[in-house]
């Protein structure tokens, strides 16, 4: 029976532990969150404090929003997609903390807005 509880009570504190770090590494860190949508779907609602650079030039823009490589940046685009291929082009010039949230309402669920 000890065991058992044991087991439990050491899964919950690695969940516990496992969502305190990620929560922390996007707010603490002041995470940069980069919209790689068009500027006509940003200027209709993009989340607050996000950037626009569009996916199809984050390698010509990146070092004017994100100049060090090892800053944590979030991604998202309207389903994943874009957002996707920014996350590879960020990678292949070493930006080291890069996440893709895919769409703008996941990415919002993620980040705990409303």
């Amino acid at each position: 029976m000890i065991k058992y509880f044991s087991l439990i009570l050491i899964t919950m504190l690695f969940t516990m532990t496992a969502f305190a770090k990620d929560s922390k590494s996007t707010k603490d860190n002041k995470a940069v969150i980069i919209d790689n949508r068009t500027e006509a779907e940003f200027n209709a609602g993009h989340i607050e404090g996000a950037k626009l650079v569009p996916f199809d030039v984050i390698d010509k823009k990146i070092k004017e929003v994100v100049p060090n490589k090892d800053t944590p940046i979030i991604l998202y685009c309207r389903s994943g997609r874009r957002s996707g291929i920014a996350l590879q082009t960020l990678k292949e010039l070493g930006y080291k903390n890069v996440e893709n949230y895919g769409g703008m309402h996941t990415a919002k669920e993620k980040l705990g807005i409303k």
